[in-house]
């Protein structure tokens, strides 16, 4: 089922997510393959803000395996990764007016606010700037909410999945008129505090909660 921005989906208030989850009967987090950055960031950083004592029931589901059918009227879905490696999240992607526009080594964001354009370093595992969306939607055609956290890499990722645990959910009232965020990270700490997929070619540092994260758009 491909959705399309004829009316099968809206912009849902990223502030509304203990709601969504609190009504849902399962809880979808999808992210892509085990062992990579995207899963640590899910199980570090995105399962943690479902609230003690939720019963929602927590499926984990590798992106490229997903079936949108296992989704119930009333549920929600955790979309983390970007489009190139996690399917989901290019659905919303593609039809969202906050979206990403892949061309070779560059991704610009484009927002109603305004694009930013990030260019991928080389090697590809050097990265030490880059960006991340999160956005959240409600998809008319699965009567589901959907929200994604996505970067232009897989240490934006991580920083995106760090912010919503760390800055949006102790805060969330204050999201509630909110419907996306484009942020910048910059690696300014030292160290990782998740697995690098450069490290055996020397690559020592990557997402930590030291870094500096700014940011850039938000409505």
């Amino acid at each position: 089922m491909v959705l399309t921005p004829s009316g099968d989906y809206a912009l849902f208030p990223i502030g509304d997510y203990p709601s969504s989850v609190g009504n849902a009967s399962r809880l979808f987090f999808v992210f892509n393959n085990l062992g990579t950055p995207d899963a640590f960031s899910t199980a570090l950083y995105v399962s943690p803000t479902v609230a003690s004592g939720n019963s929602v029931r927590r499926t984990a589901r590798l992106a490229s395996t997903f079936d949108l059918n296992e989704v119930s009227p009333g549920d929600t879905v955790v979309s983390v990764g970007g489009p190139l490696v996690n399917p989901i999240t290019a659905r919303y992607d593609n039809v969202s007016m906050v979206h990403m526009e892949i061309f070779g080594g560059t991704i610009t964001i484009v927002t109603p606010q305004g694009n930013v354009t990030w260019t991928a370093p080389k090697p590809g595992w050097n990265v030490t700037p880059g960006y991340f969306v999160i956005q959240s939607f409600a998809d008319r055609a699965l009567n589901a909410t959907v929200f994604t956290i996505y970067g232009t890499d897989a240490d934006s990722t991580a920083a995106g999945a760090y912010y919503f645990l760390t800055t949006i959910y102790p805060n969330i009232d204050r999201y509630r008129g909110i419907h996306y965020i484009v942020s910048l990270w910059q690696d300014t700490e030292p160290g990782a505090d998740i697995p690098l997929p450069g490290a055996s070619q020397g690559d020592t540092s990557g997402f930590s909660a030291g870094d500096s994260i700014t940011i850039v758009f938000m409505r």
